[in-house]
Order: C-alpha cells, then structure tokens, then sequence
C-alpha cells in the first residue's frame, strides 16, 4: 500500500512538472521581440550623419516580417520615415529567431518632426510585424535629439 501511494505520487509529481514544461514550451514557441532605440554616426560628408532609429530582436523561435518601425508620440500620434538616414527605402524585413532588424533615420529629421509636433516628453519605439504590434520602452527622444543638434 505505501509503495503504490509513494509511486502515485512521484507519477503526479512527474506529470505536474511535464504539464509545466509544455505550458513554457508553448509560450516560447512563437515570435519574442524586443523593440529598443538605437543611435549612432552613420557615413555621410563631411562628418558623417547622426542617426536614430529602431532595432527590434527577435529571442523566439519562430521568425515573423517586420512591416513597419517607428515612434509613438504621447499624443497617440506616431513618427514613421520612408526612408533611412542615407536616403534608401525602409520595406518589409525578415525578423528570424535571434535576429535583428533595425530601421536608422536622420536625427535632423527626427527633431523636425517632434518640435513640428510640439513634443516635449517621452516617446516609445514600436515595430508591427505579422504577430501583432510590439513596443519598447519609453526614451527621451526630444533630450537625444537636442544633445546631438549641436553637430549638426
């Protein structure tokens, strides 16, 4: 009797853990994106272009598209470029499991777009891909921006 109890629950204790595990495996299974900002110095004359952009990375195991990179304004509004900080077009991008994908824009650009706006607090960087939207956290874009004016 007390071998059968003792077996029954290693057997229950066992099937816990496995429902657990498949319960995680489930979870992981698709898409994981991370959305955070980006910055730099990108080629360009005389002195190269400051750039600020949006780099999504992809800890899942499943790949997804990203279709669109851009900022969310505090007023609902958001900023989204066509084009990257060297002119060319920003399209769909492939996103596979441990990838990135980043989208880069003028900084100029950038501090047009939130004084044209008025935007004085933080905005937050966002990708939508063919899973859904994902958004990172909030940045001091405007305080970036204006910290990088003064090389321009």
């Amino acid at each position: 009797m007390i071998l059968t109890l003792g077996i029954s629950g290693f057997a229950l204790v066992l099937s816990v853990v496995s429902l657990g595990w498949q319960v995680v495996s489930w979870r992981r299974n698709g898409p994981r994106v991370k959305v955070v900002r980006i910055q730099g110095i990108g080629p360009g004359r005389p002195q190269g272009v400051w750039f600020i952009g949006v780099e999504a990375r992809n800890s899942g195991r499943l790949g997804t598209q990203v279709q669109q990179f851009g900022f969310q304004l505090p007023n609902h509004q958001v900023i989204t470029v066509p084009e990257d900080f060297m002119g060319r077009p920003i399209g769909n991008m492939d996103l596979p499991p441990g990838g990135t994908a980043s989208a880069m824009y003028n900084a100029r650009d950038i501090r047009d777009a939130l004084a044209e706006h008025r935007i004085t607090k933080k905005v937050r960087p966002f990708v939508v891909t063919g899973h859904g939207r994902f958004e990172g956290k909030r940045v001091d874009l405007v305080g970036d921006v204006n910290r990088q004016s003064r090389f321009f």
